[in-house]
């Protein structure tokens, strides 16, 4: 099955040839423009046209000016027809949809992260700027890189890439979900060395859209929340709160539910066995600056 061409106003970019890098061995969720959501495996990709997989084995083809966003999807252990949140910016790995909104996303946010995600900036007189984005208002954005800080007015920007890793395997995913940190598959991601490609989020040759998108034919879609994540040292214990010292003498104050997921390593253990002084990662939400956990890592 082929869908019909929509024109496209969008500049080339190097965003599509994401499609033939990443691994096939992980559901992915593709947006059509209008708002119609196929998950499967990636087939084959040319430079006009996806071809997905469906676990039945049957296929579709979906030509590139009607594609508007591809996103990750869950990993193998969900039922495979569960689709992506594909209004999360950190699920995306090809977007033809032009928002500033999304690039707020990826910058940090107050009482959460101290930087953002890394982002490459393209000036409209063709200069191109990289580094982690520390601040996004209205006007202007600004990078933090090796030689400092520097801000670039909006009116200045052709093009801003999100600079995200290449998503992992199902089953890899899995096992990072798990907290399983000695599987050697995970070490160039919690190293940092991972390969990273480019995702467009902003172009100013394109119409500028800030609506969140949703798979239009399914209305019970719900957004995943997004998981903060903080580190440090044990500083304080009065249960049900744990204090952490971060870096640069900063503390954060985590909260313990009875939902809250405790590994030391690879293996469950309990609230109990915490400590003073053991280094802990934890993920979850912020509320009111306390961060109520999820899951949290202990290293002894």
């Amino acid at each position: 099955m082929i869908f019909s061409l929509y024109a496209s106003g969008a500049a080339d970019d190097d965003s599509w040839h994401n499609l033939s890098r990443v691994t096939r061995e992980r559901y992915y969720t593709v947006v059509d423009r209008k708002l119609n959501c196929f998950t499967g495996h990636i087939l084959a990709v040319t430079d006009r046209a996806i071809t997905l997989k469906y676990p039945d084995a049957s296929t579709i083809t979906l030509v590139r000016n009607n594609v508007l966003r591809v996103s990750v999807s869950q990993a193998a252990r969900f039922a495979s027809h569960l689709r992506a949140d594909v209004d999360r910016v950190d699920n995306v790995i090809y977007n033809d949809k032009s928002s500033w909104v999304d690039i707020k996303r990826i910058a940090p946010h107050e009482n959460v992260r101290d930087v953002g995600e890394t982002a490459r900036v393209v000036k409209k007189d063709g200069q191109q700027y990289q580094g982690q984005l520390v601040r996004v208002s209205e006007t202007e954005l600004e990078l933090e890189r090796p030689a400092g800080r520097l801000t670039i007015a909006k009116a200045d920007i052709a093009q801003v890439y999100y600079l995200r890793y290449k998503p992992l395997t199902d089953s890899e995913k899995y096992s990072a979900q798990e907290d399983f940190w000695p599987d050697p598959r995970l070490w160039p991601y919690y190293l940092h060395l991972s390969v990273k490609i480019p995702v467009r989020l902003y172009d100013s040759s394109l119409p500028e859209e800030d609506t969140p998108l949703r798979c239009e034919y399914d209305p019970k879609e719900k957004a995943s929340p997004r998981l903060d994540c903080f580190s440090g040292n044990v500083q304080s214990i009065d249960l049900p709160k744990v204090t952490i010292l971060r870096s640069a003498n900063r503390t954060q104050t985590l909260q313990w539910t009875e939902g809250t997921s405790i590994r030391e390593g690879a293996h469950p253990t309990s609230i109990d066995q915490l400590e003073i002084g053991d280094y802990i990662i934890a993920c979850g939400s912020v509320e009111n600056g306390i961060l109520v956990t999820k899951r949290v890592t202990v290293n002894k």
